[in-house]
């Protein structure tokens, strides 16, 4: 059954990339369903650090954040410090229109990499006309900058299928090692 739905999951996304931008535009606001949710919790991430010197603020509490939603302000009952470890998968472009930034963006990477915490894991991949596996998941640095150097020195002629690309860098995200309960933390980042 678990497969069923991740299978219903990733193809109703990969539904979702095929719609033209048009498709949207054309609805008129006769069209629009409302669609309304009641929910106990809602959960928001905020990472806050000084303008200064960019490093974290760690020692807030509740009465430090207010929260607005169309301008009339929300309750806030809870506040956790969790730091939930992510899976990432980073996505490199390979086709020729992006070469010439290609190791500048692997250099972000990079960066990227060397700020993550110790237990996040990232997988690497390149794309074109064909997806490539480059680094599955893993929490080693090493491998990791290793993959990433390897796209960056990569090229193909071939066009770009995105969409397909996009559901095999969804399927990896599905790979991901870290489990939480029922709960998985994940990033696309392309």
């Amino acid at each position: 059954m678990a497969d069923l739905i991740t299978w219903i999951v990733r193809w109703l996304f990969c539904a979702m990339l095929l719609l033209p931008p048009s498709a949207l535009a054309e609805s008129s606001p006769d069209d629009v369903t409302t669609l309304k949710v009641s929910t106990q919790l809602v959960l928001l991430d905020a990472s806050v650090a000084t303008k200064k010197t960019g490093k974290a603020i760690g020692d807030l509490n509740l009465g430090d954040f207010a929260l607005q939603e169309d301008g009339v302000a929300q309750p806030l009952t809870y506040l956790s410090q969790d730091r939930l470890p992510l899976s990432i998968v980073f996505m490199f472009d390979l086709t020729d229109t992006v070469q010439p930034v290609l190791k500048s963006l692997a250099s972000g990477t990079l960066e990227v990499l060397s700020h993550l915490k110790p237990e996040d894991e990232v997988a690497v991949m390149g794309f074109s006309s064909r997806t490539t596996l480059l680094q599955d998941f893993t929490t080693d640095r090493l491998l990791a900058t290793a993959a990433v150097t390897k796209a960056a020195d990569m090229k193909d002629e071939d066009g770009t299928f995105i969409h397909e690309d996009m559901y095999e860098a969804i399927d990896q995200a599905f790979k991901s090692t870290i489990f939480l309960g029922t709960q998985r933390s994940r990033e696309m980042k392309w």
